[in-house]
């Protein structure tokens, strides 16, 4: 609105002065304005349904997309993650806050350093670690589809969010299955070292990639498996 007012200012002074600010005016009406194009976002929203025996727990998952960031939100309860990836769905940073919990803790990477801070379990957290080499994917039921397009195998990195544990994983392609009746991708999931012998799960992607299902059991012994399917 400032902007405006100068140029109208200007018009009326031109009606009684030489024709230098008549040009001088043109000129100022005929500059360009070049407006910078805002980042389309686009956010989706998913649902899942995690099945352990009798018990169901919903998981919400909301992907903002903008520019060459994207951005998860995985809301279950009261704890909600934000985990942020470039365009190669390797992770930049991770939030997680459960106010029920007494948790509020950021991961970040920088030359190969994790910096973690914050609140964790209602005590004051602060801790480095260095990474392994390997590309960090704190969610892999995000990434997991875009990562294994055209592998058979992928080496990552990511922290355990109930304690902070630093992991190396692996996954590989065990071929094709079905989930549920679906025709599906078999991605078999495991620790890295002696952990792989202990431990073990499955994701499942459809013909598109989307992760459509998981199978493993989250627990000691005796722990009833866990299956998660989209909700809808």
């Amino acid at each position: 609105m400032h902007t405006i007012f100068l140029i109208f200012g200007t018009a009326y002074v031109t009606r009684n002065h030489t024709m230098r600010f008549r040009t001088l005016l043109l000129m100022i009406l005929l500059i360009p304005v070049t407006v910078p194009p805002s980042h389309a976002q686009n956010t989706v929203r998913r649902t899942y349904l995690s099945i352990t025996g009798k018990d169901t727990t919903v998981y919400l998952w909301d992907e903002t997309v903008s520019g060459d960031s994207r951005k998860i939100t995985v809301t279950k309860g009261t704890q909600v993650a934000e985990i942020v990836s470039g365009e190669d769905y390797v992770t930049r940073s991770t939030h997680i806050s459960d106010p029920s919990d007494k948790t509020d803790i950021t991961i970040t990477l920088k030359n190969g350093i994790y910096v973690i801070e914050g609140r964790f379990h209602g005590k004051n957290y602060h801790d480095t670690v260095n990474s392994k080499g390997y590309p960090w994917i704190q969610n892999i039921s995000y990434s997991v589809g875009a990562i294994m397009k055209n592998r058979t195998s992928y080496k990552y990195e990511c922290f355990r969010p109930d304690n902070l544990d630093f992991e190396q994983m692996q996954a590989e392609y065990s071929g094709e299955t079905r989930f549920r009746t679906l025709p599906v991708r078999d991605i078999k999931i495991t620790p890295g070292g002696l952990k792989s012998l202990f431990w073990s799960c499955r994701y499942y992607l459809d013909e598109t990639g989307r992760y459509v299902g998981y199978r493993g059991v989250n627990g000691g012994p005796g722990t009833p498996e866990t299956i998660i399917i989209p909700a809808e």
